[in-house]
């Protein structure tokens, strides 16, 4: 029982814009993925010219919508 505990206070989430991500990313924290988001889209593209500077993750397991700024520097 305490192995189903332990598994479900971690959440699948997933980048749904700009890009649709590969990759599911299983954490507890959502601020870690979105830094891992941050740095794969700023890997992937320069950064700054994402339309309207926004990029989305989605909670795959409760259907949560998470919506972040990107701060141009």
């Amino acid at each position: 029982m305490s192995n189903d505990y332990k598994y479900n206070i971690y959440h699948r989430y997933q980048l749904i814009y700009p890009y649709i991500g590969n990759t599911i990313y299983r954490s507890k924290s959502i601020d870690k993925v979105k830094n891992k988001c941050y740095n794969y889209l700023k890997n992937l593209t320069n950064i700054k010219f994402i339309k309207g500077g926004l990029f989305i993750i989605i909670d795959l397991d409760d259907n949560i919508i998470f919506t972040y700024k990107i701060k141009n520097k």
